[in-house]
């Protein structure tokens, strides 16, 4: 693989910069509000900022800059950054919401349950992972922040 062309891309540079700097904040967010340093905020989606609108914007903006707000490439990535940030605030919120129930229903049936077939149902499922979304704050929260990494690298 080509390094070289690859670090030279500013639109990638800066998509990939916007999206660090989301995942780092939101593991100093993690860790100021627990008082303990969890790994995994580092890679994880969901929480604040979001970390796809940081990408999807910086991306958008770095290609509106480069070449034109009337380029055809600029028209495909700024609806791409759109489906992006309507996708985590609606259809993975969503998931996420319907994964915190099934959590609670698998929890009481557990607690409620002496034949053991609850705790079956929990091995084989497991627990579900309920930050998958974000609110519309953490969305325009992500998209500021990657707008504002590709105006400062221009």
């Amino acid at each position: 693989m080509n390094w070289q062309l690859l670090i030279s891309n500013r639109i990638i540079n800066v998509g990939f910069i916007s999206w660090m700097l989301s995942q780092l904040i939101k593991t100093g967010i993690y860790l100021l509000q627990n008082r303990k340093f969890n790994i995994k905020r580092l890679s994880e989606s969901g929480g604040m900022p979001s970390a796809h609108s940081a990408l999807g914007c910086s991306v958008a903006i770095a290609t509106v800059q480069e070449m034109g707000f009337v380029s055809p490439m600029s028209a495909i990535v700024l609806t791409f950054a759109a489906v992006i940030m309507y996708d985590a605030m609606g259809v993975r919120r969503a998931a996420g919401e319907q994964a915190k129930a099934i959590n609670q229903i698998t929890d009481y049936l557990e607690e409620n349950d002496s034949s053991g077939k609850a705790a079956s149902l929990r091995e084989s499922i497991g627990t579900l992972e309920i930050s998958l979304g974000h609110t519309p704050f953490e969305v325009l929260c992500g998209a500021l922040l990657g707008i504002c990494v590709a105006l400062l690298s221009a």
